[in-house]
């Protein structure tokens, strides 16, 4: 502190700093309840002086007017002192009334499960939960939009008093209750409740959804859609999960849900698989693999095998492996060979002459002809050009021997020889072209010796050749042995074209009488011409 010196007046003065007094030098006090009013001071001789309000006022004295204008007196920072700490009590008083109320009462701005409680005790929190409780009602929302309720009365639901909301209370800090005033407090607590088992499940049992036809869903599965593989959507069906339907409703009326969607809860029997799961995209992407492969097969018209046919033999089981089905390619190879296998079946064939008649089927154990598709082996070159994923064009893997002339009917196209055993009388064909027919004699018409009818080729050729019978069990001995100069096999039986001197004649009936073991029988200018025009393998049809 420090005084300071105005017209050789000692004053007092309060420091603005430290708000403390200031004496004069003779020792009197500024008072600062007198500010602004007429004061005494004293000079250094003891006389009196006027205060600025009096006419007769010195300069000195309006110097120290200036000065007391701005020295309160002492009472006054006291009294604000007072008021000071009057206001603090009463502060904190009010803050601690107001704490002490949050004490059994929630804070501003708090939200309970979504309903808002500031300053609600847990009282009236209990007894709020209480009334929901019985205005309480489930909508049990089912497949296809219809609705059914399960109300609180239907199952004597009640709300259970657990002192949550007091233990609630307990947790919370009343004297942060200022903060509560600009912050918003979200708080969850489960709210208990009871209701009568029995009652419950015989409600669930009366849905209508439990009434009605119980139609399981479908999963979803790779579908071809023309041109490769692709999800194809799950099904919903309305078979109920019972476990699954129980277990929703009950935690629902736990937790006072107002619904339950049963398609989003899953309380139907839903199907393992979406078109959304990565095994069923996984299973998509493996079965599409197997479409690259192509394979023309060169018929009479060409056949093609590509995706369309090869995604009818993929699957899937149940947990979305992919199945190649062998068995559905045999199956198909079986149905390819009936439509184009020539072998073993009847021809419908229309002679030179105009009549229509029926060629049996060869035997195969004589040396049948025809178009045979080699099954086992066709079906191991399907599965290795599926599996390179090839596109070939190529014929189908045939029996050894087993292929004809042509595709279509008949299958021996142009150049053939064929006999008719009721006319006695035998063509050799060229091109389509008659090149050369005489009269013959076939075998003696009784089982043992007929000549086999049906389609044949000529299987080898020789000359000097000595044909020898079956042996006769009665003598041992062969039933025939005779040497013949041209011969043309047709089965390996015994049966084939040759010159027969022995003969009286050719054709009309004597075959009745001198027929042969069932050989065609020519005459040798008949055989010697004709045995040169014939190659192996040129197809014989022999009908009646």
């Amino acid at each position: 502190m420090g005084k300071k010196k105005v017209q050789d007046l000692d004053i007092i003065y309060l420091d603005e700093e430290t708000d403390e007094e200031y004496k004069d030098t003779d020792g009197d006090i500024i008072d600062k309840r007198n500010h602004g009013k007429e004061s005494k001071v004293t000079n250094n001789k003891g006389t009196p002086q006027k205060n600025a309000s009096n006419k007769t006022t010195s300069p000195k004295d309006t110097s120290r007017k200036a000065s007391r204008k701005r020295k309160p007196a002492s009472s006054g920072w006291k009294k604000a002192a007072v008021a000071g700490g009057v206001t603090v009590v009463t502060i904190a008083l009010l803050y601690g009334g107001v704490a002490a109320y949050f004490m059994s009462h929630f804070l501003m701005n708090t939200e309970i499960n979504g309903y808002d409680f500031t300053a609600k005790s847990a009282a009236e929190a209990e007894e709020f939960w209480a009334e929901q409780v019985k205005k309480y009602a489930l909508t049990v929302k089912e497949n296809g939009g219809h609705t059914e309720t399960i109300k609180a009365t239907d199952i004597g639901l009640a709300y259970k008093d657990e002192d949550a909301f007091e233990k609630l209370l307990e947790k919370q800090n009343a004297f942060l209750w200022p903060t509560s005033l600009f912050e918003e407090t979200k708080m969850e607590v489960p709210i208990d409740v009871s209701y009568d088992e029995s009652r419950l499940a015989q409600k669930i049992e009366n849905l209508g959804c439990l009434k009605q036809e119980q139609i399981p869903s479908v999963s979803a599965y790779p579908k071809y859609d023309g041109e490769k593989f692709v999800p194809e959507k799950e099904v919903i069906g309305t078979a109920v999960d019972m476990e699954k339907l129980n277990e929703k409703i009950r935690n629902s009326m736990e937790e006072l849900a107002p619904q339950l969607d049963m398609v989003e809860e899953d309380c139907y029997a839903f199907p393992k698989y979406t078109a959304e799961s990565p095994e069923v995209k996984k299973a998509c992407d493996d079965m599409n693999l197997y479409l690259r492969a192509s394979i023309t097969y060169q018929m009479d018209t060409e056949v093609v095998l590509d995706k369309d046919t090869i995604s009818t033999w993929l699957s899937t089981d149940g947990d979305m492996n992919v199945i190649f089905s062998e068995d559905a390619v045999k199956a198909w190879l079986t149905e390819f060979g009936d439509k184009y296998d020539t072998y073993d079946k009847v021809r419908n064939f229309t002679t030179p002459w105009g009549r229509a008649v029926e060629v049996q089927p060869g035997k195969m154990s004589w040396g049948g002809y025809g178009w045979a598709v080699d099954e086992g082996a066709e079906f191991n070159a399907i599965m290795q050009n599926i599996r390179d994923g090839a596109v070939v064009v190529r014929e189908p893997a045939y029996l050894i021997g087993q292929r004809a002339a042509v595709h279509g009917n008949p299958d021996w196209g142009g150049t053939y020889l064929e006999v008719d055993i009721t006319a006695q009388h035998m063509w050799y064909f060229r091109d389509g072209q008659i090149a050369f027919e005489c009269d013959v004699i076939t075998g003696l018409p009784n089982p043992a010796r007929k000549t086999p009818d049906g389609v044949y080729r000529a299987l080898e050729k020789c000359t000097d050749y000595t044909m020898t019978g079956n042996i006769d069990p009665a003598t041992g001995e062969p039933e025939y042995v005779s040497h013949v100069d041209y011969w043309m096999r047709v089965t390996w039986g015994g049966v084939g074209f040759h010159d027969a001197t022995w003969q009286p004649g050719f054709g009309g009936e004597l075959y009745k009488t001198y027929g042969s073991h069932g050989c065609i029988n020519m005459s040798y200018s008949s055989i010697q011409t004709l045995y040169p025009m014939v190659e192996v393998g040129t197809p014989i049809v022999i009908h009646y």
